[in-house]
């Protein structure tokens, strides 16, 4: 088992590609914390979760992860119950499709403080555990939209832009580490792909290299991408898999980014 007593906590774990990455933690051995908008939403994946798979160390909690006190509050309670804290997946999201000239501050402000706040919050709140035991991962769930851009629905699009740089900023900061994710290389891929997979039905993964592997190529990444829209899969589907192709070991990936 890749994760055996791997302590994670993945936000926005009740459903979508953060229920099946707990899923996929929890069969690898992981001790999985899942974080929900709601106790009542967190309690039912949990139980959907020890349904599938009997015995699984797993548990939910609701944060408000706007506020940083709440979110460390709930961190330090993962820590005193099991004594570290090895993994955190940022997932927790939300999105629109409001057109511009329509647009609110009250709704610009409500994406960007789940959606880029609330990866600050939950990261800022898990480092120092991870810094003093020496080890950990941060997991951040990005889009092709922070490239591409989007029709309507601006801020969805400009909180994964932030949260692009946030987490190749932390990348060089926590690990001393920074393996360029080629730009050109997320851009070639979408351009060839972009009229064959109809909007949302295909995930796009594209891994930062750790120390000990050499810089992914293009060709790799076009093969990932080519893997996922032949199969055309539907997004249910591609959940499962972007949660397979999370799977953590220690050492080998640093940095990954996932989209949807």
């Amino acid at each position: 088992m890749k994760l055996k007593d791997k302590v994670a906590l993945i936000t926005g774990g009740s459903r979508g590609i953060g229920f099946a990455t707990a899923k996929r933690f929890l069969e690898e051995g992981a001790k999985v914390i899942v974080a929900a908008s709601r106790q009542e939403t967190a309690d039912k994946a949990v139980a959907r979760l020890k349904e599938s798979i009997p015995g699984a160390s797993v548990e939910g909690i609701c944060p408000d992860l706007s506020s940083l006190e709440s979110v460390r509050e709930a961190v330090k309670g993962i820590h005193d119950t099991y004594g570290r804290i090895d993994i955190l997946v940022n997932n927790a999201g939300v999105s629109d499709s409001v057109p511009f000239t329509e647009y609110t501050e009250e709704l610009f402000d409500k994406v960007m403080n789940l959606n880029v706040k609330g990866v600050f919050n939950a990261s800022r709140a898990v480092v120092d555990y991870m810094v003093e035991q020496g080890e950990g991962v941060i997991l951040s769930t990005s889009s092709m939209v922070s490239i591409s851009g989007q029709a309507a629905g601006v801020a969805y699009p400009t909180s994964k832009f932030a949260v692009n740089g946030m987490t190749i900023s932390l990348a060089r900061e926590l690990t001393k580490i920074y393996e360029e994710v080629v730009r050109t290389t997320l851009s070639r891929a979408l351009e060839l792909y972009r009229e064959k997979a109809p909007r949302g039905e295909f995930v796009l993964v594209v891994e930062g290299a750790s120390q000990q592997q050499e810089q992914l190529s293009f060709e790799q990444a076009l093969e990932l991408v080519r893997a996922l829209v032949d199969k055309g899969e539907p997004l249910s589907k591609a959940a499962k898999d972007v949660a397979h192709q999370t799977g953590f070991k220690k050492g080998e990936l640093y940095s990954r980014f996932l989209g949807q």
